[in-house]
């Protein structure tokens, strides 16, 4: 007899314990989605920079390089191609002068759909305000996962944006 009475004891509870699984997870989706774990910053952070498209990417890899030559002389992320109008500028106007005149842009200037990146000196001076200039030092866009190099100006060789 108290074999059948355990027996019922623990058939009892398996029934319970099956009852109230049941019961709890009925109901409530909300209860489901907040016993979920919640995402860190670092897991939002790469979220938010995997929705940057990658041509931006790329292209502030480029600034970063461009802008620590022309502040330090730093030449571990410069470009080969593309840097003799800013070495020009560089040179001429000195560190500090050349990182406000320095400036760029993504446009798109061929029609693509993806914006070409464009360094070009603000010469806001001459013009008045609001006005950026349209010399242009270097030229890139960025064709299959890469960027590359599309044209350079210089003083002697002059690369003009025009309307």
């Amino acid at each position: 007899m108290l074999k059948k009475s355990c027996k019922n004891v623990l058939v009892g509870a398996m029934l319970l314990a099956s009852l109230a699984m049941l019961l709890n997870g009925c109901g409530s989706d909300k209860q489901a989605a907040a016993t979920q774990p919640k995402t860190t910053k670092v897991e939002e952070a790469v979220a938010a920079v995997a929705k940057v498209p990658a041509y931006e990417r790329e292209y502030g890899k480029l600034v970063e390089g461009i802008y620590n030559f022309v502040n330090d002389g730093n030449m571990d992320k410069v470009p080969q191609q593309g840097m003799t109008g800013i070495y020009e500028l560089r040179d001429r106007m000195g560190y500090v002068d050349a990182l406000n005149l320095l400036g760029y842009t993504l446009q798109d200037i061929n029609n693509d759909k993806v914006p070409e990146l464009i360094f070009a000196i603000l010469d806001n001076e001459k013009q008045g305000k609001g006005y950026y200039g349209k010399d242009i030092y270097a030229v890139y866009t960025f064709v299959d996962g890469k960027i590359k190099f599309v044209d350079e100006g210089w003083a002697r060789s002059n690369l003009q944006l025009l309307p």
